[in-house]
C-alpha cells in the first residue's frame, strides 16, 4: 500500500519543536511506527530510536544529547531508552 511510504516519510521527517511537549513528540513518533507496523512492515526498534534523535532540532541546546545517544552501544540505543533520556 501507498500508505506506507507516507508514514515512513513522516516519521523521518518529523520534527520536535523546542519548548513543545516532548512527551507528545514522542506519541506521536511511536504512533507512526505502529501504523508502519499494522501495515505490515516489519521496523526495527533501534530505527525508531535513531528517528527520535534526528527529529531533535539543530540547535546547540540538543547537539549535546545527539551526541549522547548516537554513542551508545546499538544494542542500546533502542526507543524506550532514547524517550526516557529526552524527558529527563
Amino acid at each position: 500500500a501507498i500508505n506506507i511510504h507516507y508514514f515512513f516519510e513522516e516519521l523521518y521527517t518529523q520534527k520536535y519543536v523546542d519548548g513543545a511537549s516532548m512527551a507528545d513528540h514522542i506519541a506521536t513518533m511511536i504512533n507512526i511506527w505502529q501504523k508502519i507496523t499494522v501495515a505490515g512492515e516489519m521496523l526495527p526498534n533501534v530505527h525508531v530510536a535513531h528517528a527520535l534523535v534526528l527529529s531533535l532540532p539543530r540547535m546547540q541546546s540538543w547537539e549535546l544529547m545527539k551526541i549522547q545517544l548516537f554513542s551508545m552501544d546499538s544494542k542500546q540505543l533502542m526507543s524506550k531508552v532514547v524517550s526516557t533520556k529526552l524527558q529527563s
